[in-house]
């Protein structure tokens, strides 16, 4: 779990309180996948580190206007999916960065606190987003695109979240994004590389509640205790 203190009060990341309540049910899933994935002589923690290095990637071509970054010391599927992330919507779309990998915190009105590193803040204009609006944006890699909906019910709150986190801090943010990019070698088609959820503000607020309500679950069954 991870959490900060910050002027002696601890803020839970927005991860943590969705991991930490979490359905029994999808804990169970995950542990099952890992199995999977170790019987299969596969290392459960690949993806995983995969997506780190994806992020980092995107944190350097951002904040270096475009410039490519030297790719030799990342694994073929990070490459791989930070090339097709930046095709399919860095490049096809007008992007203006006005925060990358950013860390916000808040305490609500109610008292409960939390905080979150945000991957991205931009104006983004793409046909269906006509002027550009400003949106926060969480990257995502996953294996076969096919169960990128099935995480959306934790995704879509942790977006959420973030939108509320730069609520506020003074930034209103007009949509939010949940970007999904493949590592398969090979896809059938070009929908099974690149993803975008893309939420109103009516369904951020709508999301928002919904982890507020597990944001008071984690303090309520004393999950602040065990990460303390």
């Amino acid at each position: 779990m991870r959490i900060r203190e910050i002027d002696g009060k601890l803020y839970p990341s927005v991860t943590t309180v969705l991991s930490a309540t979490d359905s029994r049910f999808k804990k169970e899933a995950l542990e099952k996948w890992k199995n999977e994935q170790l019987a299969q002589g596969l290392d459960p923690n690949e993806a995983s580190s995969d997506g780190t290095k994806l992020h980092e990637l995107l944190e350097y071509y951002l904040k270096n206007d475009y410039e490519f970054p030297d790719t030799k010391d990342y694994t073929v599927k990070a490459v791989r999916m930070f090339e097709r992330y930046n095709r399919r919507f860095l490049k096809s779309n007008y992007i203006k960065p006005i925060g990358i990998e950013q860390f916000y915190k808040v305490e609500l009105a109610n008292g409960l606190r939390y905080c979150g590193t945000i991957d991205l803040i931009a104006y983004v204009q793409s046909e269906s987003t006509v002027p550009a609006k400003l949106e926060v944006i969480d990257h995502k890699s996953i294996g076969v695109m096919s169960k990128a909906s099935s995480r959306m019910a934790n995704n879509k709150l942790q977006i959420a979240a973030y939108a509320k986190l730069l609520k506020e801090s003074g930034i209103v943010v007009e949509g939010a994004r949940v970007n999904f990019v493949s590592h398969e070698k090979t896809v059938a088609l070009p929908k099974d590389e690149f993803k975008s959820y893309l939420f109103t503000p009516e369904e951020i607020a709508e999301n928002f509640a919904k982890f507020e309500e597990r944001l008071i679950q984690f303090y309520d069954e004393g999950y602040m205790n065990e990460v303390i």
